[in-house]
């Protein structure tokens, strides 16, 4: 087992450059993994970042706190340079009890809602779209953690259709959980472009 996950590691950190520190522009990101600690407690993190490009996008930082103590959220730097507030400002972060919820806009709250009224991860992405920001057409990514019984992690992206930019391809994985010391990502773009690929 310690050859697989050492092998995994090699794989990860392959990764890490090819689609993090190679890319000039990977947009938002989410990862989720487990630490590797001396205890043998159990020990998660998930990490979202936030890049921009216009100066809509570059309006904003992050805030912990608001409805709850355990939320993070987007807010505008500068409210008088916002320009259109729809796809900037959001909650990026928000839990339930055993279940923390990750993505790039305010379908963290849909998720959330929806988790509530005991639907599924991918049920609250089935009513969602990519974001409507021409040509771009922004992905929306999510994740969610849920830590209850036997637990379950998930990773989604929302992305404009090739053929037909109206339609929203929903793509929903269900992972095991990672072994310490490793974990998941998933960025909005593959790299810099004017559209953005």
């Amino acid at each position: 087992m310690t050859s697989q996950i050492e092998e995994l590691r090699v794989f990860a950190e392959q990764n890490f450059g090819r689609h993090l520190l190679a890319n000039s522009y990977p947009g938002r990101g989410i990862v989720v993994g487990r630490l590797e600690t001396e205890e043998d407690s159990d020990v998660w993190v998930q990490i979202y970042w936030i890049m921009g490009r216009s100066e809509n996008s570059r309006n904003r930082r992050f805030v912990v706190g608001g409805a709850a103590d355990n939320e993070l959220r987007t807010e505008a730097r500068d409210p008088a340079l916002v320009t259109d507030p729809t796809n900037i400002i959001y909650e990026a972060m928000l839990e339930l009890p055993d279940i923390y919820l990750v993505s790039n806009g305010d379908h963290t709250r849909t998720i959330l809602e929806t988790i509530e009224h005991s639907a599924r991860f991918e049920d609250a992405l089935a009513v969602r779209e990519r974001e409507d920001d021409a040509p771009n057409y922004t992905p929306r990514i999510a994740s969610m953690l849920d830590l209850r019984g036997h637990g379950e992690l998930y990773f989604a992206i929302l992305r404009a259709n090739a053929a037909d930019h109206d339609e929203t391809d929903r793509i929903v994985w269900r992972l095991p959980f990672p072994p310490r010391g490793l974990g998941y990502g998933i960025t909005t773009y593959r790299h810099d472009g004017n559209p953005l690929p």
